[in-house]
């Protein structure tokens, strides 16, 4: 057997992940209790696999060698990996032939990794027309050439084996920590430009951009390497600032903004936890709360009921906010892709006077 690499790992993750979802769909709309309990097993089969097959792949190509123990040595063994992999194979036709679907093969998730980047790229050189159509300013084709080296950029990071175990690395040292946050808290996702630029040209936002002019600012909670930050900053002029907890990924952000030589008055980046970050001045608030356990975003919400002024925006991926007083429900925009759904739901709530 041929080494198992990096990439072909990522894509063996991404089938099982199909996998999960069109069971877990058929689940739902199964009627028959035997079907059911067929679908039931499988599911569970998958998802347990998922989970030792993602362990497995960290083992192998994220830890050092002096970090493995016996067991974990054990189980990146070339055997042990050939069983893993037959196994996946074993699922993954039961999948096919109990819910009628086909499970996208390696190459052909590689090339629609490739095509993805594809149209973020055209995104940016066609948005001119989209902000237009918004009567907002043009970008300059400084920035648009500045926003087309982040897009490659970001999305070739994305891929790198080095990136990943750093970022292993800063997800178990702060979860190891004393923060008092979880491992799941740290979990790392990407929004590409054209949801991006859907989302922040809605009609809610927009009247935010006009209303404040040339004060509009963003603030995001949770800015991971920086690419939303440096979207509003970029494309539509905005003064952003990201804060994030991970040194790691902070340092990646700030290195960015360098190499782009964007100045600090359009954006800049925070190391630090966004508990103690003020959001006083803000007139749009984003969080990337997707994977925020409900005891961090409880103390999140609590603190925007605190700190936010009547009127500032809150951009979530989750609906949490609705069982809020404080907050309105504005706009509900659906079927958004990101990196882990390609149905994402964005909210936008308005901080109200009580």
């Amino acid at each position: 057997m041929a080494p198992l690499t990096w990439e072909e790992s990522g894509c063996i993750l991404k089938q099982l992940q199909t996998a999960a979802h069109l069971v877990h769909r058929n689940l739902d709309q199964a009627s028959r209790s035997d079907d059911k309990r067929t679908l039931r097993v499988l599911l569970l089969k998958i998802l347990s696999c998922l989970q030792e097959f993602r362990q497995t792949i960290n083992v192998v190509f994220l830890e050092s060698d002096h970090e493995r123990t016996d067991q974990q040595e054990f189980c990146c063994s070339v055997d042990v990996i050939e069983e893993k992999l037959e196994h996946i194979a074993e699922l993954l036709v039961a999948t096919q032939t109990r819910t009628r679907s086909k499970i996208p093969t390696i190459k052909s998730i590689q090339q629609e990794c490739f095509r993805r980047v594809q149209d973020e790229l055209a995104a940016v050189v066609q948005m001119n027309e989209i902000l237009a159509s918004h009567n907002l300013l043009f970008v300059d084709s400084t920035n648009k050439e500045r926003l087309k080296l982040l897009v490659t950029r970001l999305r070739q990071q994305e891929q790198q084996l080095e990136f990943h175990h750093g970022l292993l690395k800063a997800q178990r040292q702060s979860s190891d920590s004393d923060t008092g946050y979880s491992a799941e808290n740290f979990a790392y996702g990407s929004t590409p430009f054209p949801t991006w630029l859907d989302l922040f040209t809605q009609k809610p936002v927009l009247d935010v951009i006009e209303r404040d002019s040339k004060q509009a600012t963003l603030t995001v909670f949770g800015s991971s390497s920086g690419s939303l930050v440096f979207f509003a900053a970029l494309a539509l002029g905005l003064r952003s600032a990201g804060v994030e907890i991970l040194e790691f990924l902070h340092d990646l952000a700030e290195q960015t903004r360098k190499d782009l030589q964007i100045p600090k008055t359009k954006c800049c980046f925070k190391c630090a936890d966004m508990l103690t970050v003020s959001v006083q001045e803000t007139s749009i608030l984003l969080l990337t709360s997707q994977c925020w356990d409900a005891t961090l975003y409880q103390q999140v919400q609590h603190k925007l009921e605190a700190e936010l002024q009547p009127g500032t925006l809150v951009i979530d991926y989750k609906d949490t906010l609705q069982s809020s007083p404080h907050f309105q429900l504005l706009h509900q925009l659906p079927h958004q892709r990101v990196s882990w759904n390609n149905s994402q739901s964005f909210f936008i709530f308005q901080r109200v006077l009580q």
